[in-house]
């Protein structure tokens, strides 16, 4: 079972959060993304032992502050790829409406704002 470790400080580390998870049950992996910080993704493979986790640590302190830990939502469980990072095929892209191809850009031949040309 997947679960969202939020509320932590910016030096959270993996070592410390497996510390505190494990007293719990066997951790199989965490996930504490470098580029966005404040949040961790906890995998715990046995469900009763991911709810205990959840239930003992919901609100506690941690560092400082409170954790707020859930279980993982769909997209949640995926935080560790930025979706404008991932790989395989490119996303569809609408048709484009400007049959030019051109999406505006300035003021060719119009008078600015100014007066000026």
């Amino acid at each position: 079972m997947k679960i969202h470790v939020g509320n932590l400080h910016v030096q959270a580390s993996e070592d410390g959060l497996r510390m505190l998870f494990e007293r719990h049950g066997q951790v199989e992996r965490i996930a504490l993304p470098a580029d966005e910080q404040g949040y961790a993704v906890v995998d715990m493979p046995d469900p009763e032992e991911a709810q205990s986790a959840i239930d003992a640590l919901q609100g506690q302190p941690y560092e400082g502050r409170p954790l707020d830990v859930n279980p993982a939502r769909p997209g949640q469980a995926k935080a560790t790829r930025r979706p404008e990072f991932s790989r395989g095929e490119p996303e569809e892209q609408p048709p484009d409406d400007n049959p030019r191809g051109q999406r505006g850009g300035g003021r060719r031949g119009q008078r600015s704002h100014r007066g000026e040309v």
